[in-house]
């Protein structure tokens, strides 16, 4: 067990919760840096007793229990503000429609591999060897094939 122990205390905080830019959850942070760290932690779905011993440490001095701060409404209420807001920022920055998959599929079709830009979003790999550089995107066929499904509902 107390390999256990050391490993957990070597652990990083969460970070993916912390890390998603420009998110202000309704609820404000508390007052108590530790227990917003709880709370961000169990936000981004980690389990609440790593956290503590992690947050609080195994020999708590001030005699909270990894329960006392699930049952705490100021945490409850932190941890799913920023929750909600993890999941709405990225519905709004991630979804992937049946649209816009379409709309890049035929991007795909459309565009000749001769023309794509370094930054372009189509290019999969791109490679410098001693014959010169070679660019990779999706097979046109594929992407074609896919689009018909996608158009039908069958995919």
């Amino acid at each position: 067990m107390k390999s256990s122990r050391s490993s957990l205390r070597k652990a990083s905080p969460p970070s993916k919760a912390c890390k998603l830019p420009a998110i202000e959850p309704a609820v404000p942070p508390l007052e108590d840096p530790r227990r917003e760290l709880f709370a961000r932690w169990i936000a981004e779905g980690s389990n609440a007793e790593s956290g503590f011993a992690i947050i609080f440490g195994w020999t708590n001095g001030d005699g909270i229990t990894t329960a006392d701060l699930l049952a705490d409404p100021a945490i409850q209420a932190r941890a799913a503000a920023i929750a909600t807001s993890c999941a709405a920022y990225l519905d709004e920055n991630f979804r992937i429609t049946r649209a816009t998959l379409l709309s890049w599929l035929a991007d795909v079709v459309r565009t000749p591999i001769a023309s794509l830009e370094p930054g372009s979003p189509l290019i999969q790999r791109r490679e410098i060897g001693p014959g010169g550089e070679t660019v990779v995107m999706p097979d046109k066929l594929t992407a074609i094939e896919l689009m018909g499904r996608l158009a039908r509902g069958a995919a």
